[in-house]
C-alpha cells in the first residue's frame, strides 16, 4: 500500500467518537466533497473505508428516509472509484439543513462558526483530507495538498489552515483550486495535527534517513574528489622525480629531499600526512607538501637549462658553415 492509503487509514482509524468532534469530522467529509447542495450531495474516493464511513457517520446525526448509494466505477489503469451518493432529494436537505445550508452549491462556504476551536479544526481537517487531500510518497518527494472545486470554498480552507498551522500556497488547476506545500516540517505538523501521529514519525524517520544517506553520498563524493586530486599531484610529483634521476641521480637532491623522493617514487597512491609519517624524522603534510615542491621547482628549473641547451646547440650547427 502507498504512504497516503496509510496516512488515510491511520485517520479513519482515530475517527473520533466525542459527538462535537465527530460532527465537525463530518462536516469537513461532507462539505469538501464532490457535490453539496440540494441537487446532489456526494463524495468520489478510492477507499471503500471512507465510503463505508461517509454513509455510517451521516447516519448517526440525521434520520434519513432511504439509503445511501455506493457504486463501483472501474477506471481503465485497474483503479476502484467508489462514489457515495445521497440520492433521496428529501433527504439532501435533511443533511443540508442539519449542517447549517440551504443547497446553493455555488455559494458553498466554510462555516467558520463551526470549527471556532484548534480541537474542532483538528477534527474537520481529518474529515477535509480524507475527502479532497492527497500526499505522496516522502521516499520520493514532499508534497500533500487539497483539491477543492469552489473558489469561496478554498479562500476558507486556506483561511483555516492559516489560522490553526501555515498557509497553503495556492494554485489552479483544471478548474479546480489546490492549496498545498512542499515544506516536509508542515507537513509533519499537518499529519500531527490532523491525528495522523504514527504517519508524522514514519515521515520523520524517513526524511532523517534521506539526509543521512545524503550526507554518505556527499562525504563519499568530497572523498572521491580528494582521492583524484591526490593521484593527479602524485603523477606530477613522480614525473618530477623521474626526470631529475634520469638527469642527475636523485642523490643531486640532497639527503632530505632525496628521502621524500624516494618515498613518494615508490608509494604514488598515498596522501601526504601518510607520506610524512614515513620520513626517518616526520613531518606535517606541510612539511612534505614544501618539500615537494622544492623537488618540483628543481625540475622544472632543469628542464628549463636544458632546453636553453639545445637551443644553443641548434643555433650553433646552423650558424656553422
Amino acid at each position: 500500500m502507498s504512504f497516503g492509503y496509510d496516512v488515510k487509514k491511520e485517520l479513519l482509524s482515530r475517527a473520533p467518537r466525542r459527538r462535537d468532534l465527530k460532527f465537525c469530522f463530518t462536516y469537513g467529509l461532507f462539505i469538501m466533497g464532490k457535490h453539496f447542495s440540494k441537487n446532489g450531495i456526494s463524495i468520489h474516493t478510492e477507499h471503500k473505508e471512507i465510503a463505508d464511513l461517509y454513509a455510517e457517520f451521516i447516519f448517526d446525526f440525521v434520520a434519513l428516509r432511504s439509503n445511501i448509494s455506493i457504486t463501483e466505477h472501474h477506471k481503465r489503469n485497474g483503479t476502484i472509484i467508489y462514489l457515495v451518493d445521497i440520492e433521496d432529494s428529501e433527504d439532501r436537505m435533511r443533511v443540508l439543513n442539519f449542517f447549517g445550508y440551504s443547497g446553493d452549491e455555488l455559494n458553498r462556504r466554510i462555516l467558520l462558526s463551526q470549527v471556532e476551536n484548534t480541537e474542532l479544526a483538528s477534527a474537520f481537517l481529518a474529515g477535509a483530507f480524507l475527502s479532497c487531500g492527497s500526499i505522496s510518497d516522502p521516499r520520493k518527494s514532499y508534497h500533500v495538498e487539497f483539491v477543492v472545486d469552489h473558489m469561496k470554498l478554498s479562500q476558507d480552507l486556506e483561511y483555516l489552515m492559516t489560522q490553526v498551522l501555515w498557509q497553503p500556497k495556492v494554485i489552479g488547476r483544471r478548474g479546480s483550486y489546490v492549496l498545498y506545500t512542499k515544506d516536509s516540517s508542515q507537513i509533519e505538523d499537518l499529519m500531527t495535527f490532523m491525528g495522523a501521529v504514527q504517519s508524522s514519525l514514519e515521515l520523520m524517520n524517513i526524511k532523517i534517513y534521506k539526509e543521512l544517506r545524503n550526507k554518505a553520498n556527499r562525504v563519499t563524493n568530497c572523498e572521491t574528489a580528494n582521492i583524484d586530486k591526490t593521484i593527479t599531484a602524485a603523477s606530477k610529483q613522480i614525473e618530477d622525480i623521474q626526470y631529475i634521476a634520469n638527469t642527475k641521480g636523485l642523490s643531486f637532491l640532497g639527503e632530505s629531499l632525496e628521502e621524500v623522493a624516494r618515498l613518494r617514487w615508490e608509494n604514488p597512491e598515498i596522501s601526504l600526512r601518510e607520506l610524512g609519517g614515513m620520513l626517518s624524522s616526520p613531518l606535517t603534510r606541510s612539511g612534505v607538501n614544501h618539500r615537494l615542491k622544492r623537488i618540483s621547482a628543481i625540475a622544472d628549473e632543469m628542464r628549463q637549462r636544458q632546453g636553453s641547451a639545445l637551443r644553443r646547440e641548434g643555433s650553433s650547427s646552423q650558424s656553422a658553415p
